[in-house]
């Protein structure tokens, strides 16, 4: 920037007439001011509508002088601050989202482990396939035996075990076939072959 736009934008005054790149003299506000182009063709002021348009940012032009004192560049600065800060915050959070997800993840695989842990150790022919959280601390144990019906009552005791163990609460259900019979573990191994 010139000593004279120094000058200028020291002075306060809000407007100011200047030649633009068009050619033609124009009285503008400081804020719409970006700097002057050095080109020989159009060599003049430019406007943040003349800047965009023209696209020189984005071509990187080494002709432009930037008055990086005039508001339109502190403005950006500002605003590409706000950006990168926001950008930040959005990518520690995508990552604070996965870490959560992966935690109770685990934990919900902790909570399967243990109830099937319970079934074998009562010989309980169950097959846990997985648990679910259905509400704040109210889990669902998915499970398949060897018969086809509705025995959650049989091995309610997993549950009751995992309900004091956990202070929460659980509850058993026996996955059912897409034809509405409730699944065998034989079904269950053989569901994918």
């Amino acid at each position: 920037m010139s000593e004279k736009d120094s000058e200028y934008l020291e002075s306060g005054r809000k407007l100011r007439t200047v030649k633009l790149i068009t050619g033609e003299y124009k009285t503008v506000d400081i804020n719409s001011i970006v700097g002057f182009c050095h080109y020989e063709l159009h060599k003049g002021f430019l406007t943040v509508n003349l800047f965009k348009e023209h696209k020189c940012d984005e071509k990187e032009c080494f002709l432009l002088e930037k008055f990086n004192d005039y508001p339109y560049w502190q403005r950006k600065a500002i605003a590409d601050k706000i950006k990168a800060i926001n950008k930040e915050k959005r990518k520690r959070k995508k990552i604070n989202e996965a870490r959560h997800i992966e935690k109770k993840n685990a934990f919900l695989e902790r909570l399967k482990n243990d109830a099937q842990k319970l079934a074998d150790s009562w010989e309980f022919p169950v097959l846990i396939t997985r648990v679910a959280e259905t509400a704040k601390k109210e889990y669902t144990i998915f499970y398949v035996s060897n018969y086809d019906n509705n025995d959650w009552y049989e091995y309610r005791n997993i549950a009751f075990v995992l309900n004091w163990r956990y202070q929460s609460k659980f509850t058993l259900k026996h996955i059912k076939l897409t034809n509405g019979h409730y699944a065998s573990i034989s079904d269950w191994i053989n569901r994918k072959k």
